[in-house]
C-alpha cells in the first residue's frame, strides 16, 4: 500500500487562526458525500483542509504524472 503524505490546516477551536499540519499514512477510503479522506488508521482529514498531497505512488514523468 502506498503511503501519503498530507500538509492541512486546522483550525484553533479556542480562537482565530490555527496551524498547519502533516499526517502520514496509508488512505483507505475518499469519502465523497462528507468530503474527506479516511486513512487505515481511522483519522479523518477534510479535503477543504488539504493544502498538499505527497507521495512517490505518484511519478512525473515528461510533463505529465503516472500512477
Amino acid at each position: 500500500d502506498d503511503e501519503f503524505t498530507i500538509t492541512y490546516f486546522e483550525k484553533d477551536l479556542l480562537k482565530s487562526g490555527g496551524c498547519y499540519l502533516e499526517y502520514c499514512g496509508t488512505i483507505r477510503r475518499f469519502d465523497e458525500f462528507e468530503k474527506c479522506v479516511i486513512f487505515s488508521d481511522g483519522t479523518i482529514i477534510f479535503i477543504d483542509n488539504i493544502y498538499d498531497i505527497q507521495s512517490d505512488a505518484f511519478e512525473f514523468v515528461d510533463g505529465f504524472f503516472e500512477r
